[in-house]
């Protein structure tokens, strides 16, 4: 089995160090990464994996061009004949689970929805050329295997059908799927996790000030304990919407190896703007870290792997990482 990781972004990837050491810790190369970049910029590492930009739609939000930008990454990827699994995916998008544990999971015979309803109401233009029955809609992030990827590639007469139905991304494929004899092939759960429908504050994430309810979580910050809980989670390889300053939260620890690097006082862990400004200065100091004691942030100049490794007990005080989640 080889997967093929198809990044649909915008301009970079929140986190691609962390990707990086995700692909690099493979010991074979049982990956191929497409990257579909709406406005050109530096990828680093990445560079390599973009689409030419002859290839590259210019995507709106909710728009047809999101599937027909989707499209071209699954034609760039079906032309290797080795890519078994297509895993959509977005610039916000992290890993839970590691390459080995998702190529044991994943069978060659199915693809993946994180959810498979009905029609919708939105979808009345495309009424013109299927009846309710034969409409179907499931999220974007999906993993479709060769054989669906083949059914898709080869009904572009659905981008017509749906060219006037808001949020068409949400349709289309599962349409296809549903009328071509590809509908047993399916298995459903949330294999790219996004939560939805809470209340402003919840323990794990903070919210963005502006997030309206009814809406996918922005991650800004999230806690040890609701990381881990996703991650042993079986079919949940992947989670969407972390936000490029999102700090992951260690609870119960004080002692940690160094001296303070910087100090500042008066500030909040869970404070959405404290919380962007230590991320930047972490960043830009390329320290690892910081401890939160008594509303004063303790800068570090270790590395995040070092403060995890060498953490002590203590139920006062919270340690921050500044950087990419732990390896």
């Amino acid at each position: 089995m080889v997967l093929a990781f198809l990044f649909l972004i915008r301009r970079s990837i929140n986190y691609p160090s962390h990707w990086q050491a995700f692909f690099q810790a493979s010991h074979c190369k049982n990956w191929n990464i497409y990257i579909h970049q709406k406005e050109n910029g530096n990828l680093g590492w990445f560079n390599r994996f973009k689409l030419p930009r002859h290839l590259v739609v210019p995507t709106k939000h909710g728009h047809i061009s999101l599937v027909q930008a989707s499209n071209q990454l699954l034609n760039r990827a079906f032309k290797q004949p080795n890519n078994t699994h297509f895993i959509l995916l977005s610039e916000s998008c992290l890993p839970l689970k590691s390459l080995q544990y998702i190529l044991s999971y994943l069978n060659p015979s199915f693809s993946y929805f994180s959810d498979y309803e009905g029609y919708r109401d939105r979808c009345q233009s495309a009424l013109t050329f299927l009846s309710q029955s034969q409409i179907r809609t499931a999220s974007q992030w999906c993993i479709l295997n060769r054989q669906a990827v083949y059914s898709i590639l080869h009904h572009p007469e659905y981008l017509t059908y749906f060219q006037h139905v808001c949020a068409a991304d949400e349709h289309i494929y599962a349409t296809i799927l549903h009328n071509h004899r590809s509908k047993q092939m399916i298995r459903y759960g949330w294999t790219t996790y996004c939560q939805w429908n809470v209340p402003p504050l919840f323990r794990g994430f903070l919210l963005d000030e502006d997030q309206e309810f009814c809406r996918p979580i922005h991650y800004v910050l999230l806690d040890q304990s609701f990381l881990i809980s996703l991650q042993q989670h079986p079919q949940q390889l992947f989670m969407r919407k972390i936000h490029p300053n999102c700090m992951i939260q260690y609870d119960q620890h004080d002692s940690y190896p160094g001296d303070n690097a910087d100090v500042w006082l008066n500030r909040q862990h869970n404070n959405p703007d404290d919380l962007a400004a230590a991320k930047k200065h972490c960043q830009d100091k390329n320290y690892g870290g910081f401890v939160w004691h008594q509303q004063t942030f303790y800068f570090r100049r270790q590395t995040a792997a070092e403060l995890i490794e060498h953490r002590q007990p203590n139920p006062e005080s919270t340690l921050i990482l500044g950087g990419d989640f732990p390896k």
